[in-house]
């Protein structure tokens, strides 16, 4: 995403690991220990044939997909047109749960405010007397770039478990990015009074544009004044954020009101209070971002009658009080998508070319589109035991020649990208299994404190020249070395996507039923959650031999 402020020290960093790497960690098809005495380093020029094409992912899982540990919760929310691949609206919805359980309340109680936060991810760049400058990360907007907002309450039930006959309640719920219908049917919005309506006035009702109609990622930080008991102002600064106010009397009416059954645990809560629904329409420019929505909430500020009985005496006084609510339970973000005439002749199976390979490869995150890649002759008919990878085993076996380094190089056709925001970085994985490759599987940390720069000697990484993409390269060492080593190893078919989050190894269902599609039921999670796209050469004969999509394979033989 936005990451150019540190990528410069980044790159150097990788670079330095890459090199060390490529020097210490060879690939031995024999032993452990490569003798520096007694070997030649050798790049193969033998065939090494390689069919690269484009395939659509069509509709896929968007819900619950960034749960993990190991990397941040990540859902897109706003518009982005991108002149290569069309426009991307990203849309989201949230269950909603108690922060404490069976809340008490006593007399006379007055909703003042209700507030949604959510954080951005930023870095704070400057502090002058107390206030801070700050750079927000993974948002893209132009200048002026402004969005509709709109939240409702949603009154669809999203389940935990999956309720069709197949599963019988054995499976998680699987929700896809094109139900934007379903939740758009089911809206409630709320009169001045608090009153739910369905499709009714939208909860971010202030006559501050900025919180609906004039919407935008600011970048400044939120600095609030409450008075205390003595009447002195407390400044509170907080990082930028999203932070709207929401119609209080139809929380005062939802939750305070509420029957104490709906309250009692959040289960019954979530089906009572079912959800959020934010939508976003554009109203200029691009406006996109990439938040961590669990980690916000809606906070009911009201007050209410203290009784105080001391001798006898009962002493009403009024005290502040506060209600959380977590944006937490089953998520999803809704896409709609507008495909681009040439993304969308490029994508379709008519003009797919699977035997020489595609002149270009559209790789695209969200609902968006996978490079396919077939090496040493792989087809489906002979599920990869083609003679020209026997011939090659038998060259590697006969010669004893060990493994030195495997890349695969993608380069980016500059012209087309020239006006788009480019991914930071792709991830290469077995296909045929929905799995990760040996190479992604050695312990790679990377940078301390930049989870998005881990598996650094994996690669994938965007390389830059003049301030533009120029490939993408992945080493893919312990694969070749597995599959020219073991006759027993498969020649799976291999993809490659765009990654928002690389120590993200789970996958998200493709929706079922959909055509066009018998290559994979599953898709690599952090693609996901990653709206951009490149457009990388491919393999075809008619592309230039120098960027022309390659693999090239270095080995070591022992001198004579």
């Amino acid at each position: 995403m936005n990451l150019k402020s540190v990528s410069g020290i980044l790159i150097g960093i990788i670079a330095l690991l890459s090199l060390y790497a490529c020097d210490k960690d060879f690939i031995d098809l024999e032993s452990d220990v490569i003798g520096d005495n007694h070997f030649d380093f050798t790049r193969y020029d033998g065939q090494l044939s390689i069919v690269a094409y484009n395939q659509a992912t069509g509709a896929i899982q968007s819900n619950n997909l960034a749960s993990i540990t190991t990397d941040i919760n990540v859902n897109s929310l706003g518009y982005y047109n991108n002149p290569v691949f069309g426009s991307t609206t990203a849309h989201f919805v949230s269950q909603v749960e108690l922060a404490t359980v069976s809340p008490e309340f006593s007399t006379n109680v007055v909703v003042d405010s209700v507030f949604m936060e959510i954080p951005y991810f930023s870095r704070r760049i400057n502090t002058v007397d107390g206030a801070s400058t700050f750079e927000l990360d993974s948002v893209t907007t132009s200048q002026n770039g402004r969005l509709k907002l709109s939240i409702y309450e949603s009154g669809y039930f999203i389940p935990d478990l999956d309720p069709s006959p197949d599963s019988n309640l054995q499976d998680r719920i699987r929700l896809y990015n094109d139900q934007k219908q379903t939740f758009e049917s089911y809206k409630k919005g709320a009169l001045e009074d608090g009153t739910a309506v369905f499709n009714g006035p939208r909860l971010n009702n202030s006559t501050n544009t900025q919180e609906n109609d004039q919407f935008f990622f600011n970048p400044a930080e939120v600095v609030l004044t409450r008075p205390n008991d003595e009447g002195e102002d407390i400044v509170n600064r907080k990082a930028p954020r999203l932070r709207v106010s929401l119609n209080k009397n139809f929380f005062k009416k939802k939750i305070i009101d509420a029957p104490v059954a709906s309250l009692e645990g959040n289960l019954a809560f979530k089906n009572y209070f079912r959800g959020i629904y934010f939508q976003v329409e554009q109203q200029s420019g691009n406006c996109l971002g990439n938040l961590n929505f669990t980690a916000g909430n809606v906070t009911l500020y009201y007050t209410e009658d203290k009784s105080t009985t001391v001798d006898g005496n009962t002493t009403i006084t009024r005290v502040q009080k506060e209600l959380v609510l977590n944006l937490t339970g089953n998520r999803l973000n809704l896409f709609e998508q507008t495909y681009s005439a040439n993304y969308a002749a490029a994508i379709n199976p008519a003009n797919v070319n699977n035997t020489s390979g595609d002149e270009r490869l559209y790789v695209k995150g969200g609902e968006g589109s996978v490079a396919v890649i077939d090496l040493f002759g792989r087809t489906n008919e002979n599920e990869g035991d083609s003679a020209e990878l026997e011939a090659l085993r038998n060259e590697v076996e006969n010669n004893n020649w060990l493994i030195n380094e495997a890349n695969l190089t993608f380069y980016v056709d500059q012209e087309l990208m020239s006006e788009s925001v480019e991914p930071r970085r792709v991830f290469l994985y077995d296909l045929t299994n929905q799995t990760v490759i040996g190479d992604y599987k050695t312990v790679d940390p990377g940078p301390s404190g930049f989870p998005k720069f881990n598996k650094p000697t994996f690669g994938g990484f965007l390389e830059e020249i003049n301030g533009k993409g120029l490939r993408y390269k992945i080493r893919i060492t312990k694969h070749i070395s597995n599959l020219l080593k073991n006759r027993e190893s498969k020649n799976v078919r291999l993809g490659l996507v765009v990654t928002e989050a690389i120590n993200d190894t789970r996958f998200a269902q493709v929706k079922p039923g959909q055509a066009n599609n018998n290559l994979f039921s599953k898709i690599p999670v952090a693609s996901v959650f990653n709206p951009f796209g490149t457009v990388l050469y491919g393999s075809n004969p008619a592309v230039d031999a120098t960027r022309r999509l390659k693999l090239e394979i270095y080995y070591t033989k022992p001198k004579e």
